[in-house]
């Protein structure tokens, strides 16, 4: 049996899986990311990897891949890291080549959405399922794509952006200042920044104590002031939810899914107010006969999801998938 590993290469901690053919995790270690150069971070995979073998009692020769998910602007082709906006000092690194060099193994790169959604499609909500599309609500909106069981990239390599579709013309403004977009309308920053703005004008709320101590609002508070019946909070998360809604029935009548999967942050912090209100938007926008084959669910692989789809990866791209 040949065994692959999965790492998902965050902000705050590289968490690393060894699963064996069927996805079941034998072993997992995670390190802090420390924001550094690309050699701190090569010594902190090197570190993960060894302890993944370890636990396992297993070699690097029982290792046929290694699938690496990573944020910001790369080239999975090619392997090739074009800058982190949240990891300093990197600009054009060859990350998977370097991280074969340590591991002796091939080792392939894919931004860290798209292994989100490969994972959940392949060993999580949409297992079994051939075309799954990934919609990621936390500070910002990610996607991926996964047809006949494969990831997508399209020409350019970066297809399932969905956080930067526009689905209301001259809305108001996301990170890369374009107006309306899904990302502008649907991410934690879009929810915190609308209950912010009506606390500031008056608006009562649980959470008014948190604005005006300038105390960042996570998604954990959002979703206990919902909880307690906050209408404030409900107000904005039902808006927020009928965004969604919008933009999985316009995908959906665009590419008749089998599972759209809603993970990230905020989808996991409080589903019971996007996943019913999505849903119900959703169905009256997509064509009745795609709507009969199509499901809307929440992710079910947590923190495990990039790494599993890094495992994923890694078996199909060394053909012992």
């Amino acid at each position: 049996m040949k065994y692959t590993i999965g790492m998902d290469v965050g902000g705050t901690k590289i968490y690393t899986i060894l699963v064996d053919e069927s996805n079941k995790i034998l072993a997992t270690s995670k390190r802090k990311t420390k924001k550094g150069s690309p050699s701190l971070l090569l010594e902190r995979i090197e570190s993960c990897y060894e302890d993944l073998l370890q636990q396992a009692d297993l070699t690097s020769s029982d290792i046929s891949g290694i699938g690496i998910g990573f944020p910001g602007p790369l080239d999975p082709r090619t392997g090739i890291v074009f800058e982190a906006t949240n990891l300093p000092e990197w600009d054009h690194f060859p990350l998977a080549d370097k991280v074969s060099e340590i591991c002796k193994t091939p080792v392939f790169l894919d931004n860290d959405v798209n292994l989100g959604t490969l994972g959940e499609a392949l060993a999580g909500a949409g297992h079994g399922a051939e075309n799954v599309i990934g919609i990621f609500l936390g500070t910002g909106v990610g996607g991926g794509l996964v047809f006949g069981g494969r990831l997508f990239h399209g020409t350019s390599g970066t297809a399932g952006e969905v956080g930067h579709m526009i689905i209301q013309h001259k809305g108001p403004k996301s990170p890369r200042n374009l107006r309306g977009t899904v990302e502008g309308l649907t991410s934690r920053t879009s929810v915190v920044k609308k209950i912010t703005q009506k606390i500031q004008k008056g608006t009562d709320s649980v959470l008014r104590p948190l604005v005006e101590s300038k105390t960042q609002i996570k998604s954990r508070p959002i979703a206990e002031a919902y909880r307690a019946g906050d209408p404030l909070v409900k107000t904005v998360l039902d808006q927020t939810a009928e965004y969604v809604g919008v933009t999985i029935g316009s995908l959906g009548n665009l590419l008749a899914p089998d599972v759209v999967v809603l993970g990230g942050g905020l989808m996991e912090a409080v589903p019971e107010a996007i996943l019913p209100v999505a849903r119900e938007t959703a169905k009256k926008i997509v064509v009745p006969s795609t709507w009969d084959c199509m499901k809307i669910e929440a992710a079910e692989l947590g923190d495990n999801s990039g790494a599993m789809g890094g495992a994923v990866l890694a078996r199909q791209l060394t053909g012992s998938a």
